[in-house]
C-alpha cells in the first residue's frame, strides 16, 4: 500500500517538474543564472514541498513536525544565503570578504543542522517505549 507521504512526495515532484518546464520555457537559458535558479527552485519544491505540506497540515508521515520544521528553516536559510553569496561579488566587510563570511554561515548552518538531527535521532533510538 502506498503511504500518504509517498503520495505527497509524488505530487511535489510533479509540481516541481511543471515549474521546471514552465521556467525553462519562459526564461532565457543562455543567461548564467537561469539554470541554477531553476534547479534550486526544483530541488526546493521536491525536498521542501512534502515537509511544508505536513507542517501546514499539523502532522502525518513518518517524521516529527519538529524535524520537518528544522529542515524547512535550513532550506529557507540556504535559499536566502546562496543567492546572496553569488551576488555579493568581491565586497568586503572590514578586512574579510563577504563571500567568505556567507560561505562560513552556510557551512555552520549545515553542521548545526546535522548535529541537531543526529541528537534527535539518537534520542529517538534510546528512549524506552
Amino acid at each position: 500500500m502506498v503511504s500518504t507521504e509517498s503520495k505527497v512526495q509524488a505530487v511535489a515532484a510533479v509540481v516541481a517538474l511543471a515549474v521546471l518546464a514552465v521556467g525553462a520555457s519562459l526564461l532565457d537559458l543562455s543567461l548564467w543564472w537561469t539554470q541554477p535558479l531553476l534547479v534550486g527552485v526544483f530541488e526546493s519544491i521536491v525536498f521542501g514541498g512534502t515537509h511544508l505540506y505536513f507542517v501546514v497540515r499539523g502532522g502525518g508521515g513518518e517524521l516529527s513536525l519538529t524535524a520537518r520544521r528544522r529542515f524547512l528553516w535550513v532550506l529557507v536559510a540556504f535559499l536566502a544565503l546562496v543567492p546572496l553569496t553569488v551576488l555579493v561579488g568581491d565586497a568586503t566587510i572590514g578586512p574579510v570578504a563577504a563571500r567568505r563570511l556567507l560561505m562560513g554561515a552556510l557551512g555552520g548552518i549545515a553542521v548545526i543542522y546535522l548535529v541537531l538531527e543526529g541528537v534527535a535521532g539518537y534520542r529517538v533510538t534510546t528512549t524506552p517505549d
